[in-house]
């Protein structure tokens, strides 16, 4: 038992001083770290109680029991620093620290002024258990904002990037629900043994627990793309347009683009898709775009959504398939690869090609091309 928490515990630490040295992300990657290691410091108390050392085992419970309340908001941090939402300054994330503040400050005195009795030689009290339930209340809290700042992440990378295969939400979901999955057992198993009474197998499967989720987030974060900085220029560019939208400069407001000014510039971006193909650039985005049209990129914005109804994503891409087409019904050599086609007319990924290929023809691009030369 005592290995396999020093294992745990080892792993962890291991974890967390590789995430924290990378170079990948690594401001957003260090909440990340900090989660890994409270996690498994969180389990030290219960190896000091069971090797005899009470006070030594006092003394951390008394620190690390109302990190409950943290698991949640590192997770937000993590959550919001990767996704460049909101670069807070330290007084700001202090005040996300608040609710474990309180919580320490209550179980300092109540373990000063408690004479209630162990429970199997350890430091639980029913103050405990208000404790780690009102911490794991707050980190749920803290999740679910989580995931609300990823669902608007989604929605916005495809109104700027025309290519999002490498800060798409899937690689981050499967980064996020690891640990997350770990927080769940590791609760649960709290309260097993809370009312149950503490038990081997119990520690055993969450100690193994931990060890999987720190194997699975390392080699999750080997090769991480670097988004940070991009997505950090992507806000920036968003909130300034924001910024414009007031009614002493309704020239630039989005409020104020009225239908026949809409047309205009949709009449304008048609003409420069046919005769310019911007989309052939795999790189680009609606800044891009908007600086080679002289068009304020939220105006533009406003036109791709509202007049074709669709994000700037998939408005790129239609005609990045669109292209594509036209190059398997000219194609002069038909040994050629799709793909190799496919990176010509502005693809950078081969699944994004053939995702987004069969949305828009209902083929997939090789079904397709068979047709086509079956046809001819």
């Amino acid at each position: 038992m005592h290995h396999t928490q020093v294992i745990s515990i080892s792993m962890a630490v291991l974890t967390g001083f590789v995430i924290t040295v990378s170079k990948q992300n690594r401001e957003a990657n260090a909440f990340l770290s900090w989660f890994i290691l409270i996690s498994a410091a969180s389990y030290l108390p219960f190896f000091f109680w069971n090797l005899g050392m009470w006070k030594i085992g006092d003394l951390f419970s008394i620190i690390l029991l109302p990190s409950n309340a943290l698991h949640g908001v590192f997770i937000y941090f993590y959550t919001i620093t990767l996704t460049g939402q909101k670069h807070n300054s330290l007084g700001s994330r202090m005040l996300h620290l608040s609710v474990y503040a309180v919580l320490l400050v209550f179980h300092i005195t109540s373990f000063i002024i408690d004479d209630s009795p162990r429970i199997y030689g350890q430091l639980l009290t029913k103050n405990t258990l208000y404790i780690v339930g009102i911490g794991m209340i707050n980190s749920l809290i803290y999740v679910c904002l989580a995931f609300i700042k990823m669902k608007k992440y989604s929605a916005d990378i495809r109104d700027y990037f025309s290519e999002i295969e490498k800060r798409d939400i899937n690689w981050f979901l499967r980064i996020l629900i690891t640990p997350l999955i770990f927080f769940a057992i590791s609760n649960a198993g709290f309260w097993y043994a809370f009312f149950k009474g503490p038990t081997p197998l119990v520690a055993i499967i969450i100690l193994t627990t931990l060890c999987v989720s720190m194997f699975i987030i390392l080699s999750l974060l080997i090769n991480q793309p670097l988004i940070v900085t991009q997505n950090r220029d992507m806000y920036s560019l968003i909130n300034s347009g924001l910024s414009n939208q007031t009614d002493e400069n309704p020239k630039y407001s989005r409020l104020n683009i009225d239908l026949p000014l809409q047309k205009l510039y949709a009449g304008r971006l048609e003409e420069y898709m046919e005769k310019e193909k911007p989309y052939l650039d795999e790189r680009l985005n609606i800044k891009d775009l908007s600086e080679q049209m002289k068009i304020p990129y939220y105006h533009l914005s406003v036109v791709i959504n509202n007049i074709y109804g669709k994000n700037f994503y998939n408005y790129i891409n239609y005609y990045r398939v669109s292209e594509v087409i036209k190059a398997l019904k000219n194609e002069i050599n038909p040994d050629v690869k799709l793909i190799d086609i496919a990176f010509r007319c502005g693809f950078n990924s081969k699944s994004t090609f053939n995702t987004v290929f069969k949305q828009q023809t209902g083929q997939t691009p090789t079904a397709y091309r068979k047709e086509l030369q079956r046809k001819g």
